[in-house]
């Protein structure tokens, strides 16, 4: 019978390896929402850091992927959303009769 640490996954070896198979997946997330080649690259960069800096509120109950997926997608939407309320901003000095 299984130890209950041998049951539960654990963090990997060497997270910056882990991260860096599943960088082609991350990107494509990226991509799909941003829509922008260099904005889902710069998304991929913080996403890794992202996930670097917050190892310790991995839980090991979860799949490592699964957590980086998390922090991906969470981060990726706050970027479109931030993109959004900026697209949505008039320009200084621009009134609604000054657009067309």
């Amino acid at each position: 019978m299984e130890s209950e640490t041998e049951a539960r996954p654990s963090l990997p070896d060497r997270p910056q390896e882990a991260l860096r198979a599943l960088m082609p997946a991350l990107y494509g997330l990226a991509l799909a929402r941003l829509r922008n080649a260099a904005d889902a690259e710069d998304a991929v960069q913080e996403i890794v850091v992202r996930v670097l800096e917050n190892l310790g509120s991995w839980r090991p109950d979860a799949p490592f992927e699964h957590w980086v997926f998390v922090v991906a997608a969470n981060h990726v939407r706050n970027l479109a959303r931030r993109r959004a309320v900026r697209e949505e901003r008039p320009a200084a000095g621009e009134t609604d009769s000054n657009r067309s």
